[in-house]
């Protein structure tokens, strides 16, 4: 079922971006050898080169049927500069290839299909071609506005008052993606829409890096036994994922022992979890073992301790979400479920977002996408294959009484409890201006979206009572005064890592554009507007330069632009 109360299910996955810089191969050159036991089929196959630029656009498709107890031949392209190697992507359906090679091939060398068949690898990269959404990709969205129009081309040549031809013309596919903004599951959307993520995220507290070293000694009365062993750090904050695991047979009336994990920052001790079969581990001491100590087995063996949970204790991290002067290579694949078929966004170009809160409601977040086509028949994306996509986030909306405002000079010191103030109500927007051409060869849609023009950033916040000392931003304005804003929200601790949820906006340079008092109603409001800027410094108590920064504490553990 595709409604959720008012949300809507629906995917995104980040596609992996080509470059132009190694050009493009021509389409591959197919044959077939005798060989494998393997059914007849009509293969279709795409190349691409690679290089230390990454990934070349691909090969025009081409296709060959092989005969039963044949294998499929691909020969490699050409050699160009900076080409270092190729892939093969193969598939038994038109527009379905998938990538073959786990290594990129040495140009010269052959491809030859394996007896066992075509893998279920990667699909083709680039713009206009769909990635496969699939686990942890979910996400809840409210009714959208993305459509797909086409233009009709109308033949008129004979001047008749009703014409009687006409032919589709170029697509058009575009609209706002709204949700509710929560605390997790949106940083591919916030890194597409800002284009850079600040490093991998840091994780509060790391889980061990190596298995733990094992050995025995003599000492007890039991049986010999296999043991299969974990460690995590613990400290302050909670406790870290568990380490690699570890095996060690252990002779009778021996005893097991476990060297205690590396010091590490937050790190005071270290729990240890045993078991007799992998995958079944326990946790075997009482209290944190002190980091340097190792643990021993008690004479009376293992104890019957509680197992690491499945789903982890909460690890929390940290990442911001940076603007990037370029979106070049940043698309998705965006597939919403309809109940009857699955709508699949082949490439969406994220241009810019709005964040938008009123008092006593949940946040509200809207993208602004411009896409390369939508289609109801994909062969990637499949009724099928969305049964597998997995929701990371159904909850933890960002709530607007979560939130603490603080506001003084750019100039001033670091934000502090005293520069708080109190909207009812504002609205971030950021909009980038891009434009996809329309290309021969292109079937009437867009290449990728690229820079247009100057981005535009604007804050608005409303106010529902005049304050006097809202007059001073009356002078600040006539002054062109400049200020520094730091919207925090906080959620619910994650699990129980010590840490709680966190979304915060910094917008280190706020020039007021607009400002009033209208009077509604017999109440005289005090909205205010700010054009957003960047600044050459970042100004005392933050570290963002750019016109806004998204910081966040959540359950994402990787660059979601690294994938």
């Amino acid at each position: 079922m595709s409604v959720t109360g008012v949300e809507l299910q629906a995917a995104v996955r980040k596609a992996r971006a080509t470059t132009s810089s190694l050009g493009t191969p021509a389409a591959a050159g197919l044959s077939s050898a005798a060989g494998g036991a393997l059914a007849a089929a009509t293969y279709y196959v795409r190349i691409t080169y690679t290089g230390a630029a990454g990934e070349s656009m691909p090969s025009a498709e081409t296709s060959l049927q092989v005969a039963a107890d044949n294998l499929l031949s691909v020969a490699s392209p050409s050699g160009v500069s900076g080409a270092t190697g190729w892939n093969v992507y193969a598939g038994t359906a038109a527009g379905a290839e998938a990538l073959q090679n786990s290594t990129p091939i040495a140009i010269g060398t052959v491809w030859a299909e394996p007896a066992t068949g075509l893998i279920a690898g990667s699909p083709v990269p680039g713009w206009g071609n769909p990635a496969a959404c699939a686990a942890g990709d979910g996400l809840l969205i409210k009714p959208h506005s993305i459509k797909k129009t086409r233009k009709s081309l109308i033949d008129d040549s004979l001047g008749t008052y009703n014409p009687q031809d006409a032919v589709n013309a170029e697509i058009e596919v575009k609209g706002n993606l709204p949700l509710y903004l929560r605390y997790d599951g949106l940083d591919v959307l916030f890194a597409l829409a800002m284009g850079s993520v600040a490093g991998t995220p840091v994780f509060a507290l790391p889980a061990p890096s190596a298995a733990p070293g094992l050995s025995s000694m003599a000492g007890g009365t039991l049986a010999a036994a296999t043991y299969y062993v974990k460690t995590t750090y613990t400290g302050p904050n909670g406790e870290s994922a568990p380490s690699p695991e570890a095996s060690l047979p252990v002779a009778v009336d021996d005893l097991l022992e476990v060297a205690s994990p590396a010091a590490q920052t937050g790190a005071t001790g270290y729990n240890i979890y045993v078991g007799t079969a992998s995958g079944d581990e326990t946790l075997q001491n009482a209290a944190p073992v002190a980091i340097g100590t190792p643990w021993e087995e008690p004479a009376t063996g293992l104890m019957a301790g509680t197992a690491y949970p499945a789903n982890g204790k909460g690890s929390a991290y940290k990442q911001s979400f940076i603007i990037a002067n370029s979106l070049e290579g940043l698309f998705a694949t965006f597939c919403q479920d309809n109940t009857v078929n699955i709508d699949e966004f082949t490439s969406i170009k994220v241009t810019g977002l709005e964040i938008k809160g009123d008092i006593g409601k949940p946040i509200e977040i809207t993208f602004y996408i411009e896409a390369y086509d939508r289609v109801t028949d994909s062969v990637i994306n499949t009724s099928v294959t969305f049964a597998g996509v997995t929701y990371p986030e159904t909850r933890n909306r960002v709530i607007y009484a979560q939130g603490v405002f603080l506001l003084n000079n750019q100039t001033a010191g670091a934000l502090a409890a005293t520069d708080a103030i109190y909207p009812s109500a504002f609205t971030l927007t950021y909009k980038r201006k891009m434009k996809g051409e329309y290309v021969v060869g292109g079937f009437n849609q867009i290449d990728e979206p690229t820079n247009d023009g100057r981005p535009e950033g604007k804050l608005t916040m409303k106010f529902p009572r005049y304050d006097p000392a809202i007059q001073q931003w009356f002078s600040d304005w006539d002054a062109t005064t400049q200020k520094k804003a730091q919207f925090t929200f906080t959620g619910f601790q994650i699990g129980t890592s010590g840490f709680n949820r966190v979304f915060q906006i910094q917008m280190p340079c706020a020039q007021i554009s607009g400002a009033d008092l209208p009077v509604k109603a017999g109440i005289m409001e005090a909205p205010l507007e700010f054009v957003l800027l960047a600044c050459p410094a970042a100004p005392a108590g933050m570290t963002a330069t750019e016109p806004f920064r998204i910081n966040v504490v959540n359950q994402q553990s990787a660059n979601v632009l690294a994938s």
